[in-house]
């Protein structure tokens, strides 16, 4: 065997030896497929809880009646099919110890189906890695974390216009999966945050995170969460 073939066996015996390491890190049981949703007890729907921190609103474009903002979504639900080894439990919050895994291991999980109703545009602010996190908690509860930002459709009234008041709904909400298979919940307030440092020209502004809701413009009904921008104009903007 030549040096060259010798380094290459080498290099792919490491490879796969780190694979192997990653793969120990969580223990899937026999016949989990990412396809199939987690089970639940009596079959009621998987409770599926959520948190956001809004870290930016990038711009409100009355004209076009649009705002953009820049959020991290984070989503926990509980699969009894994944159990972490033990020994990978670096690190621990408010739910429970954890391991984290690299994003890109998240094609090896179910994931819910959760999208932005009415988006007009999504970016995500990627250097090299995507900002994203998997977590995979002592109890088998599953987290995956996301940033992006994304421009969403805003229906504004300005018939009061320069006292004028803007309510802007951005919806999450599951694609493909019914209200009797899946249900989006907030959190506690106390897991979700607001950046203190946006600032806005023209406006003040409140975040109000809603009760869950399924939709009803469809013959099924699918579950949702809602994050309302309640936007007060600055009257002072528009006195000189």
């Amino acid at each position: 065997m030549t040096h060259f073939n010798q380094s290459l066996v080498t290099s792919l015996l490491v490879l796969s030896l780190s694979f192997t390491s990653a793969e120990h890190k969580v223990m899937f049981s026999e016949g989990y497929s990412v396809n199939e949703r987690p089970p639940t007890e009596d079959g009621k729907p998987l409770l599926i809880k959520s948190s956001i921190n809004l870290r930016n609103i990038l711009d409100v474009a009355e004209k076009e009646q649009i705002i953009s903002l820049e959020t991290t979504l984070r989503l926990y639900w509980k699969d009894e099919r994944i159990h972490p080894n033990k020994k990978f439990l670096d690190s621990e919050d408010s739910i429970g110890p954890y391991l984290t895994l690299n994003p890109s291991r998240a094609e090896k999980f179910w994931m819910p189906d959760v999208f932005i109703d009415q988006a007009k545009a999504l970016r995500t602010p990627t250097y090299y890695t995507k900002p994203a996190s998997l977590r995979v908690y002592n109890d088998s509860t599953i987290r995956y974390s996301s940033r992006i930002n994304y421009d969403v459709a805003c229906s504004m009234d300005f018939h009061r216009f320069p006292v004028d008041e803007q309510y802007c709904e951005v919806k999450f909400e599951s694609f493909g999966f019914t209200n009797k298979q899946v249900q989006l919940k907030w959190m506690d307030q106390s897991h979700s945050n607001v950046n203190a440092n946006i600032s806005l020209a023209q406006f003040s502004f409140n975040v109000l995170l809603m009760d869950s809701y399924s939709t009803d413009y469809y013959d099924v009904a699918y579950p949702g969460i809602i994050m309302k921008l309640h936007l007060t104009r600055q009257i002072g903007y528009h006195i000189v």
